[in-house]
This record gives C-alpha cells, sequence and structure tokens, in this order.
C-alpha cells in the first residue's frame, strides 16, 4: 500500500484531492505544504504527495510556486518530479462549533480559514458584515485546521467564533454549517499537483525531457532567462513554436539570484506545454540550454479528465 502526504488535518480539500487520485492507498496528513515536500524527499517510506498549485478564482497558490523556485534559487537539483494532477470542486461553508441564533450571529468578531479562500469569498464576507457587523479574518494553515480551530475555542472557554471550510470538514468535527454554498463564483475549482520523489536514476536539467513517442503529455517546466535585455523572455517561448509545441500555461514568481549577486531583481516563469508527436526532445533541449540560465523539468503527465469538465 502506498503513503501519500497531503496537507491536512482530515477534512481539507487537499484530502479530497488524495482521495480521488489515491482511493485504496494510506493518506498521511502534515501541517503545510513546505512539509509535504520535505517529508517526501527526506522519508523513504513515503510514496507520493497532493499538494494544492492554483484556484480557478483566486490564482497561484504562492506557497507551492515558490517552493518549486526555491530549487533554483538555491541551486539544488530537484528531489521531486510531477506525475500527475487533480482538481477538487470548491464549495466554501460559513462554519460554527454550534448552532447559532440571529443574536448570537450578530456577536461574532472572529472568523478563521486558510488565506487563499478569503479571495474566493470576498463579497459573501462583505454582504455578511454590513448585515452583521465587521470579523477580523485570521489565517490558518488549511480550511480543515480552521474548524477545528473554532470548535477547539468553543471546548475551551465556550467563545463562539467562525471558520470557512468543506462540507466535510463540518462533518467531522461534527460542527454547525451557518450556511452553504457561499463561493463568490459558481464552478470555484481547485487544481492539485502529484509528487513523487525523484529517484536518483533521473536526469534533471538539460537531459529531464521525456524521450520521442512519450507525446501529448504535460510538460511542467521552471526557467529563469539570461538576461533582462528585451526579447528574452520571447527567445525562450519561440522555443516552443519552433518545435509546434501548445503551451498551456505560464506564470511568474520574483526570483533573487544568489550565484549572480549583482542581479537583486528577476524572474522565475513556470509554463507547462503539451509534447507533440516526432519532437526531437534532444535538439529541445539543447535550445532551451541556450537560452535559459537555468531550467528545470519537474515531470509530465497525462492531462486529468476533469480538466474538461464544465462547471
Amino acid at each position: 500500500m502506498a503513503k501519500v502526504l497531503f496537507l491536512g488535518p482530515v477534512g481539507t480539500y487537499s484530502h479530497q484531492a488524495a482521495l480521488q487520485q489515491f482511493p485504496n492507498e494510506e493518506l498521511i496528513p502534515v501541517t503545510s505544504i513546505p512539509a509535504c515536500f520535505e517529508k517526501l524527499i527526506s522519508d523513504i517510506d513515503m510514496d507520493y504527495g497532493v499538494v494544492p498549485l492554483e484556484n480557478s478564482t483566486n490564482g497561484q497558490v504562492v506557497f507551492t510556486y515558490d517552493l518549486f523556485r526555491d530549487f533554483m534559487q538555491a541551486d539544488l537539483s530537484p528531489s521531486v518530479e510531477v506525475v500527475g494532477e487533480q482538481y477538487v470542486d470548491i464549495a466554501h461553508c460559513l462554519i460554527s462549533p454550534v448552532p447559532l441564533s440571529e443574536e448570537q450571529l450578530r456577536k461574532v468578531d472572529v472568523i478563521y480559514s486558510h488565506p487563499q479562500v478569503w479571495g474566493q469569498v470576498k463579497d459573501y464576507l462583505s454582504d455578511l458584515e454590513t448585515k452583521y457587523g465587521k470579523t477580523a479574518k485570521i489565517d490558518c494553515s488549511s480550511t480543515a485546521g480552521a474548524v477545528e480551530r473554532c470548535i477547539a475555542e468553543y471546548a475551551t472557554d465556550r467563545k463562539i467564533t467562525l471558520a470557512i471550510g468543506s462540507r466535510a470538514s463540518a462533518s467531522l468535527n461534527k460542527a454547525t454549517i451557518v450556511e452553504g454554498g457561499i463561493n463568490d463564483v459558481n464552478g470555484n475549482t481547485t487544481r492539485f499537483l502529484i509528487l513523487k520523489r525523484r529517484d536518483e536514476s533521473s536526469e534533471i536539467g538539460s537531459q529531464a525531457l521525456p524521450p520521442k513517442g512519450d507525446e501529448m503529455k504535460v510538460n511542467f517546466v521552471t526557467f529563469v532567462i539570461n538576461q533582462d535585455d528585451p526579447g528574452s523572455l520571447i527567445d525562450v517561448l519561440n522555443v516552443l513554436r519552433e518545435y509546434k509545441l501548445n503551451m498551456c500555461s505560464i506564470s511568474s514568481r520574483p526570483f533573487h539570484n544568489q550565484v549572480q549577486s549583482e542581479r537583486k531583481w528577476q524572474y522565475c516563469f513556470f509554463i507547462e506545454f503539451y509534447g507533440n508527436y516526432g519532437t526531437d526532445y534532444e535538439l529541445l533541449a539543447k535550445r532551451f540550454d541556450e537560452n535559459c540560465a537555468k531550467w528545470i523539468h519537474w515531470g509530465k503527465f497525462y492531462r486529468n479528465a476533469l480538466y474538461y469538465q464544465i462547471p
């Protein structure tokens, strides 16, 4: 039985993603996204990790992006690879430790949740504050952790606070759903990556692209350009055009080059592209070498069928 790490506790959306990908394996919660990477790398008993990457409403999960970036920033060889993806419908609920009257709800002044959630329920919270008064929004490491925190505070001193999380986390903690379906946008979805420890024999850098015949998978690559002259980013992207490769995603995060310390501000770019029939990946790798200061191919995987579902 495989051992699979996910951002805990039980009842998070990461837990749901892990269940979708690994319904019959041992699922092990960890306290943070960095802990998921660290334990997967350091503990040979662990087989996979499940981490959130982006949300259809609120964009990047920066904690995850920055962990990929930090490998390049520190000039470290990648110790994990991306082998799959999952998509989870995000249906947020306003959750209380106990049933509340209108008057009790009016007195609540604290709401807990994961920081990624606030942008997904902004309109709802604005309406809630108009009706009941201003509340403090306090970050937790996960939505399930937010539910556990408000439960614990009520158990300790009967203080009533609220959390925003999933129906599953409310059910697991025997909490009360004050209101369900509070997302500002219908069809709100989070995309998760499936990670595994990179084998010692795995090739990295310029030799890491898939061989011929492994076409039509999604390739996940990070890179830093050689210089900030006009057209330097286009030179890299033109490599994909040259080989008729369809880029399906591009984003960036700030990058501090610790080797070239005189350059205090750069960007690490993240791209995903589909493989193509007949592509000479050896030549493609050489072209990346020519146009990037450094680059890493993090893995390849088939597009999950949930990607194509219409909300």
